[in-house]
């Protein structure tokens, strides 16, 4: 049996591993009562899978899978490592591409900004209660205001992690079981049904440099720098592996 790591109920899913011949199957379950949206990744040394990773597959109540088939290359030392998560599937969610647009004011207003400019964050000040450290925009609006003003209360240390995801998102579970697994401090805030948050992350997008369109959820802050459309998740989360 390989060990589950997930934020939802350690129960839901279980995942297995079974000798087929010469071959490695993975096998889930949905052993809940709703169905499971299941995300497996592989790192592999002279191993060649049968499907593209990572896997993602939906699992309706007590349904069992074979996730994976894995041929090991004749003749050689081979090894494998799995990452695998799950969480409740919401069908009625866009789970990974998200679209977002700068905010603009109407330009018969004063002080109207344009699509290539971000907007003044002072108008959507982020909630004093959330721990999310301030866009730069945010802090150079504040700046001018209030020189005088030091507060750091509203920020974390630089050397935090933030990540911005949504429910039903299997890339935005992977990333917060890797990070979970292994006791990486991160703080999480979900977009979904939250225009507030989904501002705040738009302002982080923009001020990276983002052109607006679409992108791949989550988006995760690192030391200061946007990461968001991560194509290798895998590699990412190793490497923040590394860092902390």
């Amino acid at each position: 049996m390989i060990a589950v790591c997930s934020s939802a109920n350690a129960q839901d899913v279980t995942l297995e591993k079974v000798q087929r011949g010469d071959k490695v199957v993975v096998i889930a379950e949905n052993v809940s009562e709703k169905p499971q949206l299941v995300t497996l990744d592989v790192s592999l040394e002279n191993v060649v899978p049968d499907k593209k990773l990572p896997v993602e597959l939906v699992l309706k109540p007590g349904e069992k899978k074979d996730l994976l088939i894995l041929s090991p290359v004749p003749l050689k030392a081979w090894s494998y490592k799995t990452k695998f998560s799950f969480e409740e599937y919401i069908p009625e969610v866009e789970k990974e591409v998200v679209s977002t647009t700068r905010p603009r004011i109407p330009n018969n207003t004063p002080g109207a900004v344009t699509a290539t400019q971000p907007i003044d964050y002072h108008l959507l000040p982020p909630d004093n209660t959330d721990d999310a450290p301030m866009p730069a925009a945010y802090a150079r609006s504040m700046s001018s205001k209030n020189q005088d003003d030091h507060s750091t209360d509203n920020q974390i240390p630089e050397s935090s992690l933030l990540m911005f995801g949504q429910a039903g998102c299997p890339r935005c579970a992977m990333v917060r079981s890797y990070l979970k697994e292994h006791d990486i401090p991160f703080k999480e805030l979900s977009i979904t049904g939250n225009s507030e948050n989904q501002e705040r992350m738009n302002e982080y997008l923009f001020d990276s440099g983002f052109e607006g369109g679409q992108f791949m959820m989550p988006v995760v802050i690192v030391d200061g720098e946007t990461h968001y459309s991560i194509e290798d998740l895998s590699g990412f989360l190793d490497k923040l592996g590394l860092k902390y």
